[in-house]
């Protein structure tokens, strides 16, 4: 080693300039990671659209779950009251016509159609018309008393319907903020992360080449040789001292 140039002891040269390596290390990592973006910004562009959107279907898919599950609850309630109002009317339907069919059946007996053959309107047949005329009015008694209930149910249905029509435009207003919040995701942090997985050696080798200018002007001032006026300087310097009064001990 040159004279002048020490790594160890309490006043080397490394000691005493870690602080300005430690400093250039920061710098370099610094100013390399702006300039890396820069550098990589189209393949970092396609690569955080593609994340952009696989996290907006992230989101979409949470949301979704969420609804789902609400209009799940919700179309639980509603199809027990729609089956009831389908089964009412098929059952009052069901009825009128066997009630009709029974009438024609009766009439193609006075005509003597059916049966023994007999025709005409005896004691039997008054009986069954009507058996048959009380099983209408019943049955027309029964389909008003469906019509009350079929209002206060088709309420209920319509109450149920307002709720998933509500719950679908949550989703898409949830949709709409997935995917803002999925173009949020484009900072500088998100970009270094980007750089650093496709980048390879680029980020690596930026960071090394900044650290290096920062450290080299160090490097170079410690590897010099002492000059006939560094030795004259230090001697004024020294006797500066001494005429001041001051004294170093080593």
């Amino acid at each position: 080693l040159k004279e002048g140039f020490s790594f160890w002891g309490k006043n080397s040269d490394l000691s005493q300039s870690w602080p300005r390596f430690l400093m250039a290390v920061i710098l370099g990592i610094v100013i390399s990671k702006p300039l890396e973006v820069r550098i990589m910004q189209t393949e970092i562009n396609a690569e955080l659209s593609a994340k952009q959107e696989k996290y907006e279907f992230t989101l979409n898919k949470q949301s979704d779950s969420l609804i789902d599950a609400k209009i799940a609850v919700i179309k639980a309630r509603l199809t027990p009251v729609e089956k009831q109002v389908n089964d009412n009317q098929k059952y009052i339907e069901q009825r009128r016509l066997e009630i009709k069919e029974q009438r024609k059946q009766l009439e193609l007996e006075a005509e003597g159609k059916t049966g023994s053959g007999t025709a005409g309107r005896g004691p039997a047949w008054r009986d069954k018309k009507e058996n048959l005329d009380k099983m209408e009015v019943e049955l027309e008694k029964l389909a008003q008393k469906y019509a009350g209930d079929e209002q206060s149910l088709k309420q209920r249905i319509q109450g149920y319907e307002k709720e998933i029509a509500a719950l679908d435009l949550e989703r898409a207003d949830r949709q709409k903020k997935n995917k803002e919040r999925a173009h949020q995701l484009d900072g500088l942090i998100e970009r270094i992360k980007i750089s650093h997985d496709i980048g390879g050696w680029i980020p690596i080798f930026l960071m090394f080449m900044f650290i290096i200018i920062e450290i080299t002007p160090l490097l170079f001032k410690m590897m010099m040789t002492k000059t006939p006026y560094d030795y004259l300087s230090e001697n004024k310097n020294a006797m500066i001292l001494a005429n001041n009064g001051i004294i170093f001990h080593a």
